[in-house]
């Protein structure tokens, strides 16, 4: 049976000029393939507000229909359908999302701000380079944004490849900053080198 290739990890391959397979085997034992970026993160937080005001509504209703007439849980008995067991089901579910949502978000928080997907997706390229015995050296920009050492390239093109955002900015214009709404390369790809030179690694 042919294996089947996420088409970014294709992409990324044709970048570094390697196999799919290697990537994408990074790709699924970083967790980076599970993990969303600052913006979802951002969106997630909405979704749980709106989450948490349906599960209060829901309470409510739950409440009222205890409190119906024998009449009106005979009619519903005769009718075929329970209102209120509908409506603890539906409280049920909407539990179980708000809690694997808000697991979602806690694996996905990280202290200062830090862009989980970022880094993931930066460990992926560092595990292709250890594999391929490259050099994982860190050179910050000269100017622009443009990195200058062949992994911070490859990290710049990998985040754009599996489209990692950053936090939304309020007030920005998509029009003439879309690549600013890409997450920064640079942090990533420095707290990778700083942890290689810690632990003695090659660089």
């Amino acid at each position: 049976m042919k294996e089947i290739i996420d088409y970014r990890c294709r992409r990324l391959a044709e970048n570094l000029e390697c196999d799919p397979r290697m990537v994408q085997s990074h790709y699924l034992t970083t967790g980076a393939s599970i993990a969303i970026d600052s913006s979802q993160n951002d969106e997630l937080k909405s979704d749980l507000e709106r989450l948490y005001k349906a599960k209060k509504y829901t309470e409510k209703v739950l409440d009222e229909l205890t409190k119906l007439s024998k009449i009106a849980k005979a009619t519903q008995l005769l009718g075929g359908s329970q209102i209120n067991v509908m409506t603890a089901e539906l409280y049920e579910n909407l539990q179980g999302v708000i809690v694997s949502n808000e697991q979602l978000r806690a694996d996905n928080t990280a202290k200062g701000g830090i862009n989980t997907k970022a880094h993931l997706i930066a460990k992926v390229v560092e595990c292709v380079f250890n594999e391929l015995g490259w050099d994982v050296s860190f050179g910050g920009p000269t100017n622009g944004n443009d990195p200058r050492t062949k992994f911070c390239k490859a990290v710049y093109s990998a985040i754009r490849i599996f489209d990692v955002k950053s936090r939304a900015k309020p007030n920005s214009s998509q029009i003439n900053h879309e690549d600013s709404d890409y997450a920064d390369w640079q942090s990533p790809c420095k707290a990778i080198y700083l942890n290689r030179l810690s632990r003695g690694q090659k660089t």
